[in-house]
């Protein structure tokens, strides 16, 4: 009973890796932030893949936990002209991890004016 009880107990450490919006709408001038918990270190570490629909290759930044900024990750996003939407996406030991942050741009009078992160 005892060992049922604790492994029952960290289901949710073991579970809880993960992306998380910081707020649902972000500003072009604001940081567009996500907390990253990953729930143990690994030895090839962490990194957020970002992907928007018509793009062939994923972009790619190494990541600790703790908050990130997607801006700082990921410079040209404060550049982005298109409506198309995105995924951000934790991967952990080369395995993807938690679920993914869906971002979909803001877009008006045909600019980019922020986004919108769903998960």
């Amino acid at each position: 009973m005892r060992k049922t009880l604790l492994a029952l107990g960290l289901l949710p450490v073991l579970g809880a890796a993960q992306l998380t919006p910081v707020r649902a709408v972000n500003g072009i001038d604001r940081p567009l932030e996500l907390d990253v918990v990953v729930p143990h270190p690994a030895k090839e570490g962490a990194t957020i893949e970002v992907q928007f629909e018509g793009e062939r290759r994923p972009r790619r930044a190494w990541v600790r936990q703790g908050r990130v900024n997607l801006y700082a990750l990921f410079p040209s996003l404060q550049k982005a002209t298109s409506d198309a939407e995105g995924v951000a996406q934790l991967w952990v030991g080369g395995r993807k991890v938690g679920a993914p942050v869906t971002i979909r741009p803001i877009v008006e009078g045909g600019m980019v004016e922020g986004f919108r992160l769903d998960r």
